[in-house]
C-alpha cells in the first residue's frame, strides 16, 4: 500500500480536486455524537475537521505524510491526534467508539492478506460496543475492461485557479481483480502522469472476510445516502460490530 501513493505526492492540487466533495458528510457524521473517532486513511482532513468540529475525539491516519501535513494545517488548532501509519499495521494506546474508512481506500489494500491484516487491526482497536463503517465501489463490468486511449473524465481548478483538465485510462488485472488507473492532469502549458492500483472485491467475497476477520454485519448501504444495498448500487457500505 505504501508505495501506491502517486496520486497524493501533491496534497495541495488532491484538495483543489478532491477536497470539496461533500456527498458523504451527513452518513459519516451522523454515526456518532459522542465518544472517540479513528478515520483511517484521513488523506488532508476533509471528514476529520469536520468529526473534530463536532466536539468529538478524534485521530486521524495516512500513509502520506504530505497530505498528513496540509490536513495538520487545515486543522487550526482543533485537537486532532494525526498519524502517519499503515492502515495494515497501526497500534494506537486507545480503543475507539467509531472506526470508519472513507473515500474508497478500502480498494487501495491490493491482496486478500493485506485486507484480513487491516481488518483484524481494526478489530483490536474497536471498543466492544463500537463500529466500523467503510465503503468500497461494487464491481461492475464497466470496471475491469482494459482502455488503451484516455478518455476524458472530468475538471477542476488547481489551488492558484488555472483549469485543469483530467484524463484517465485503465488497464484491469481480472485474475487479481486489481485496475490499476493512469490520470493525465492537462494545464494550459503542461501536462503529469500518475497510476494507482485499486482492487475491486465482490460483495459475497467482502462478507467472508469480514465473518473471518471476527466481525458481524449490522447492516449493508448501497451508497452514503443509506439506500438498501443490492446488485447494481454502486457501492457496498457496510456498518460493523465486533462478533461477541
Amino acid at each position: 500500500m505504501l508505495d501506491n501513493l502517486e496520486e497524493y505526492i501533491d496534497p495541495h492540487l488532491y484538495d483543489a480536486e478532491y477536497g470539496g466533495y461533500q456527498g458523504d458528510f451527513d452518513f459519516f457524521l451522523s454515526l456518532t455524537e459522542t465518544g472517540s473517532v479513528l478515520e483511517l486513511g484521513c488523506g488532508t482532513g476533509r471528514l476529520t475537521i469536520q468529526l473534530a468540529q463536532k466536539g468529538l475525539k478524534v485521530v486521524g491516519l495516512d500513509a502520506s505524510q504530505p497530505m498528513l501535513t496540509l490536513a495538520s494545517k487545515k486543522s487550526h488548532g482543533l485537537p486532532i491526534e494525526w498519524v502517519h501509519g499503515d492502515v495494515r499495521h497501526f497500534q494506537l494506546p486507545q480503543t475507539f467508539d467509531l472506526i470508519l474508512m472513507a473515500g474508497n481506500t478500502f480498494q487501495a489494500l491490493l491482496t486478500e492478506a493485506d485486507q484480513l491484516q487491516m481488518l483484524e487491526c481494526v478489530r483490536r482497536h474497536l471498543k466492544p460496543t463500537g463500529l466500523f463503517v467503510f465503503n468500497t465501489r461494487n464491481p461492475r463490468e464497466s470496471d475491469h475492461h482494459t482502455s488503451h486511449e484516455f478518455e476524458y473524465w472530468h475538471s477542476f481548478q488547481d489551488p492558484i485557479g488555472n483549469d485543469v483538465k483530467v484524463y484517465g485510462k485503465q488497464e484491469a488485472d481480472a485474475s487479481q481483480q486489481i485496475v490499476t488507473y493512469a490520470t493525465k492532469r492537462v494545464w494550459k502549458n503542461k501536462d503529469t502522469l500518475t497510476q494507482i492500483r485499486l482492487k475491486f472485491t465482490s460483495y459475497d467475497q467482502l462478507m467472508r472476510l469480514l465473518e473471518q476477520a471476527g466481525f458481524e454485519v449490522s447492516a449493508v448501504y448501497g451508497d452514503d445516502k443509506m439506500s438498501p444495498f443490492h446488485q447494481d448500487s454502486l457501492s457496498i457500505v457496510p456498518v460493523c460490530r465486533v462478533r461477541k
